[in-house]
């Protein structure tokens, strides 16, 4: 018997987007600064998400509050997404940025 993955929505949407057209995807982790409460945390990566050309985002509300993110190159750029992180009074630290190839299932900062 094998066994069946069901992907959320947004993921399914991302990935059929994927095949469809050549997208060049970068990602970043860093380190969310300026924030420690869950509830402004957990905000500010729906607003991440809402980003158009994010593709997949996590925030976590434990310390270090590390954040990864997956977006589109052609679709927005870290200006953009340092836009949202200023909207919300928070900075990046311990920034690192660079290409992947596909969208992991499961997405851990690093």
């Amino acid at each position: 018997m094998s066994a069946v993955v069901l992907l959320p929505a947004a993921d399914r949407q991302a990935s059929s987007a994927l095949a469809a057209e050549k997208i060049v995807l970068h990602r970043i982790d860093m380190q969310v600064l300026g924030s420690s409460c869950a509830a402004c945390l957990i905000r500010l990566e729906k607003k991440l998400k809402a980003e158009k050309g994010v593709v997949k985002v996590v925030v976590s509300i434990f310390k270090p509050f590390k954040s990864a993110i997956i977006y589109d190159a052609s679709r927005t750029n870290w200006k953009k997404i340092s836009q949202v992180l200023a909207g919300e009074k928070v900075r990046a630290d311990k920034f690192r940025e660079r290409t992947v190839e596909a969208v992991p299932l499961v997405l851990e900062p690093e």
